[in-house]
């Protein structure tokens, strides 16, 4: 954390010792938020810049910077500290879904309405490699904990693990197909050690696969008559557990194993969409339409802290590599145009 963040959040503990006794030092000793604490999540600064929703957000693996995907076709990398643009690898009049990052830092891969796959140089925003699909449009990505492959979901339904280096296509296979008609995956996921590979669609389900060979081992439904898009995807620190978010507005946390559904936690009325976990596995946070961050204990299902965006819908989030902060990409939906926020939240 740098000099700017451990400012703020040693001046927000020792308002929070005013009240409970604890130092400053003892305050930020452990991300784990206990409930008596819950409302001690404080936003840190905001990164405006984007002009339209942003869909995608990650952080590097050393937490010194953060990439966006937004619907105002850009795709940008931040220095969260000094809250300043460094790189803008995309622009363009299509909406950019996904980027991810290589798992040293040094390359992220971006990907777009248009169906364009690109890798880029993270330091200088060179571009390093790109493929262009036949899909109409890609909507998510993911890079390998590895590093040697890089996921990514079409519009069509296909699943496609590309070689990272030159993006050449390593496997394919129709990844969400139901009743014979292809849907969109709009969520794709690893596991932590590389060996499964969750993807979410409009066909309801979260599905898990071989990535090795694209073998189905678990399809996994909630038994809702709403609409239940699978817009987010993201697995449990130790790779137990996948958690799923939802069109019909909660998030579901699976056993992809046993294919049990262990929690189901109502993040609103409308939809959700982001979903992370923290490093240690005891918050998790889910973003949503109608302007709401909310963190929650994945094991009780219990409401830790609710996190306001100012009524701009939340569509990304994601957890800090030191589980300190969280950011959050917000904006209209389906607005390419208007007001695209990145928040920044400190834990205490």
């Amino acid at each position: 954390m740098g000099p700017r963040s451990r400012y703020v959040a040693c001046r927000s503990a020792i308002l929070v010792a005013l009240l409970s006794g604890a130092s400053c030092a003892s305050a930020n000793a452990s991300p784990t938020i206990r409930p008596e604490e819950a409302t001690q999540v404080a936003e840190l600064a905001q990164l405006a810049g984007h002009q339209g929703a942003v869909y995608s957000i990650a952080w590097s693996p050393d937490g010194s910077r953060l990439a966006s995907a937004s619907s105002d076709g850009t795709v940008r990398v931040w220095d969260p500290e000094a809250a300043t643009v460094l790189l803008t690898l995309e622009q363009g009049s299509v909406s950019r879904w996904g980027v991810s990052w290589s798992p040293d830092g040094t390359r992220l891969v971006s990907v777009c309405c248009g169906s364009m796959v690109r890798v880029w140089n993270a330091a200088t925003g060179e571009k390093l490699a790109e493929l262009e699909l036949p899909a109409p449009c890609t909507l998510c990505t993911a890079w390998s904990p590895d590093g040697t492959r890089i996921a990514v979901g079409e519009g069509d339904g296909t699943i496609l693990v590309l070689d990272s280096a030159d993006l050449h296509v390593i496997l394919q296979w129709p990844g969400h197909v139901e009743g014979g008609l292809s849907t969109e995956i709009v969520a794709i996921a690893w596991s932590p050690d590389g060996a499964r590979l969750a993807s979410g669609g409009l066909d309801y389900a979260l599905r898990v696969w071989d990535p090795a060979t694209g073998t189905a081992l678990a399809t996994l439904r909630a038994a809702t008559r709403a609409r239940n898009d699978i817009n987010g995807v993201a697995w449990s620190t130790d790779g137990r557990l996948v958690a799923a978010a939802g069109q019909d507005g909660f998030v579901r946390i699976w056993d992809p194993v046993t294919q049990a559904e262990l929690r189901s936690l109502q993040v609103g009325r409308s939809w959700t969409r982001g979903v992370s976990w923290s490093p240690d596995g005891t918050i998790l946070a889910t973003s949503s339409g109608g302007g709401r961050l909310l963190l929650w204990d994945p094991t009780t299902g219990s409401l830790l802290a609710t996190l306001s965006s100012s009524g701009l819908d939340v569509w990304s989030v994601a957890f800090s590599p030191d589980g300190t902060r969280i950011a959050s990409g917000n904006g209209g939906y389906e607005v390419r145009t208007g007001i695209g926020l990145i928040r920044l939240w400190g834990l205490p």
